[in-house]
């Protein structure tokens, strides 16, 4: 029963992360600064009232040493500017880019799982990322676009999960103390704009405020669902959902929003899929591996 509810939270996460370019278009009249700052402090508030009411306030205050503060306010502006650049590139028409941006995130992993925490590649594991890096190439020479949001979002993405390895604090207490970290911050230039009348808060319609306030929503409760998920399903199993998220982007990007997608296009994100083919495929067969030579034992 809890493999069946891990599957609908881990199928509800990265469905709700796949339809955000809805919600964040929803709000396009809204500066991207802004909208990242409403984000970060309705968050604040969410978490904080999660924290609460489930009695976590202790093991917050316990998560919080001068160790654990240092790498979350890291990654607390490594998450900051990804949130930031993909408000930005989902207002400004880039759905596709953030898109192919999570299908290359997981090869990143990969790379810096080699560079920086002295992981052996395999085989199979070094041709799947330079079929990724010939897609980033491909991309740049002949669909004569460097992909920069994709790579952006993809790399800040890869090094703020690197950045959480390095601690033992549960996703909840962990984006409760980073957006405690960016909060102040960021409502002190929402008063700010308020103050000097610019602030968009109200100023669009009721509507337009109650989904700023959303963004808290929208950012918590898919991390909630992931969390429970990554508790009750196998790492690989958990895997193959994440690609959920860039393939319904994708689809809203294409079909919803009438983003161009010409064959050029095609060509390169042909590739990325192969990568992560390759990738997932060999995984599959290292874990069979290790699952037959236990058995034979």
């Amino acid at each position: 029963m809890q493999r069946y509810f891990g599957v609908l939270a881990a199928t509800a996460a990265f469905t709700m992360w796949g339809s955000l370019p809805v919600f964040w278009k929803q709000i396009a009249m809204v500066p991207s600064l802004e909208v990242l700052c409403h984000r970060t402090v309705w968050s604040l508030v969410l978490t904080l009232f999660i924290v609460l009411a489930f009695g976590r306030r202790r093991k917050v205050v316990a998560a919080m040493t001068r160790e654990n503060v240092k790498i979350l306010t890291i990654s607390a502006l490594l998450v900051a500017a990804n949130w930031l650049l993909s408000i930005w590139a989902i207002n400004s028409g880039y759905i596709v880019a953030t898109s192919l941006g999570y299908f290359i995130s997981p090869l990143i992993n990969v790379a810096l799982a080699y560079l920086f925490f002295a992981e052996r590649l395999r085989r199979a594991q070094s041709l799947a990322l330079l079929l990724a890096l010939s897609a980033v190439v491909y991309l740049a020479v002949y669909y004569g676009e460097f992909p920069w949001i994709a790579l952006g979002l993809a790399v800040s993405f890869a090094i703020y999960g690197a950045m959480h390895k390095r601690i033992t604090v549960s996703a909840l207490d962990a984006l409760f103390i980073e957006t405690l970290i960016l909060a102040l911050p960021a409502a002190g230039y929402l008063v700010w704009l308020q103050y000097r009348g610019i602030g968009s808060f109200f100023a669009h319609g009721t509507e337009v405020s109650f989904f700023l306030m959303g963004g808290g929503v929208v950012t918590t409760i898919p991390l909630l669902c992931f969390g429970y998920a990554a508790q009750h399903l196998r790492l690989g199993t958990l895997g193959i959902f994440q690609y959920l998220t860039p393939s319904l982007s994708l689809v809203i990007g294409v079909f919803l929003y009438s983003e161009a997608f010409p064959s050029e296009r095609m060509v390169g994100f042909s590739l990325i899929w192969l990568a992560l083919l390759l990738y997932m495929g060999e995984g599959f067969f290292q874990r069979y591996g290790h699952a037959r030579a236990i058995l034979d034992r």
